[in-house]
């Protein structure tokens, strides 16, 4: 669908008078059913952080925008998690020509996906109205994922091993994007809290010897 991606928004010609409009296609349970997107190679996919769609018709009947948005990642390239389902249908009751935009972007700073490969519209859910409607452009926004956090050998002051009663400083260092989350995690303590490079837990005394693990989650 070259229309779809050609960075132009089209337009859209009143049916009775003029017919079609070249600069659409149509898409729904009986037109264009689906379409997907292969995204740029990128070691880590990227972060979607906007999709934008133009839409409408030639009149009333079919100038809703009507499918769902899904997204897979590079670490499981053919299974695709639906993001959002949009159904915005415009008030038009003159039932002329009708250009719609939907945008969609999150809530917070977060991005809508992560390590994102691909995207895929399925345009036969939710059913649009009268079969099929149509659309002119669509936009996707967003920047290349970074790589995902390592985490060095946790180190502890003093060194191993530490018998119990004895005051221990644990210490990580670990590279990625911020903000991080670490976990130091024993059968009786664990504490989780902002990483920004560096984190030390400070004369934590535990009452018997314990096995520690370091978790690290981006």
């Amino acid at each position: 669908m070259i229309v779809l991606t050609d960075s132009s928004f089209g337009q859209f010609n009143y049916i009775p008078n003029v017919g079609g409009s070249p600069t659409e296609v149509t898409c729904g349970t009986s037109g264009g059913t689906s379409v997907t997107y292969a995204l740029p190679a990128a070691p880590n996919g990227y972060d979607l952080t906007n999709v934008v769609v133009y839409g409408g018709g030639g009149d009333a009947g079919r100038d809703q925008q009507a499918y769902t948005i899904y997204y897979s990642t590079v670490s499981s390239p053919s299974n695709f998690i639906a993001l959002k389902s949009i159904s915005y249908n415009p008030s038009n009751p003159a039932d002329v020509q009708c250009s719609t935009r939907v945008t969609l972007s999150p809530a917070t700073a977060a991005p809508l996906a992560n390590n994102v490969t691909a995207v895929k519209f399925d345009f036969t859910s939710p059913p649009p109205e009268n079969g099929y409607c149509g659309y002119a452009e669509i936009g996707l926004f967003g920047r290349p994922s970074g790589s995902p956090p390592v985490a060095n050998v946790p180190t502890s002051s003093p060194a191993p091993p530490i018998l119990a009663g004895t005051a221990v400083t644990l210490s990580e260092t670990a590279s990625g994007i911020p903000p991080f989350q670490y976990q130091w995690q024993t059968e009786e303590w664990q504490r989780r809290d902002l990483l920004h490079g560096h984190c030390r837990c400070d004369e934590y005394q535990p009452r018997s010897e314990h096995h520690r693990v370091w978790q690290l989650h981006d």
